[in-house]
């Protein structure tokens, strides 16, 4: 009889078939990724890091969140009452980003010898705009634009950027888009919160390195 051939996985002294490791490594992320929304939830009850801050710091520290990939922060400058954690673009992209850099550790190039794996784009820029590696990612947003509509009321306009691969992992392409939100606010318990985001977009242009 024909032995059916098991390919494994070794970690040290153990072994495991590889579909094992395909199953629990995305479990293992998920539950690492509930852990930090608990931990950035109980950080904000605990100890507002919004704290004391004016409206506008509040928006500036929301999109100062996302590209630091804070998301304690960015979760502390909402409120969860009235806004959906995961409505809006920029709140999925962080929660994705937390998966990502997870994913990045686990396989052993979360930094790389020559800079991070993942540049903002303001960090990008700031670097001379240099051709990035396959391994390297875009993402993030640039410059914000806020302007004041009327008391704690804002509009936002900015320009929103994002890696995208092909289905086989061998292409990738870099997209830039714009954004344009009003973000409206409330003061809840002695702290100002972003209660509300009404967005707005256009279609993403493919950047060419």
């Amino acid at each position: 009889m024909k032995k059916e051939e098991i390919n494994y996985e070794y970690y040290g002294s153990y072994s495991f078939p590889k579909w094992i490791s395909r199953l629990v490594i995305p479990v293992a992320i998920m539950v690492i990724l509930s852990l930090v929304l608990i931990d950035a939830t109980h950080k904000r009850t605990a100890n507002s890091l919004t704290s004391g801050m004016q409206p506008e710091e509040v928006v500036h520290s929301f999109f100062s969140g996302i590209n630091q990939n804070d998301l304690a922060l960015v979760w502390d400058c909402i409120d969860h009452k009235k806004i959906n954690p995961l409505s809006h673009p920029l709140l999925s992209y962080s929660f994705n980003a937390q998966r990502r850099h997870l994913e990045d550790a686990y396989h052993g190039h979360a930094q790389l010898q020559e800079g991070e794996i993942t540049f903002t784009p303001i960090e990008w820029e700031e670097k001379g705009k240099p051709q990035l590696r396959y391994e390297q990612r875009l993402e993030g947003i640039g410059p914000v634009e806020l302007s004041l509509i009327e008391p704690n009321r804002y509009k936002a306009i900015y320009d929103f950027y994002f890696t995208v691969y092909n289905s086989t992992f061998t292409e990738k392409v870099v997209k830039k888009q714009y954004m344009e939100d009003e973000i409206i606010l409330v003061e809840t318990k002695g702290s100002w919160k972003i209660s509300e985001i009404l967005h707005s977009e256009k279609e993403a242009i493919e950047i060419r390195f």
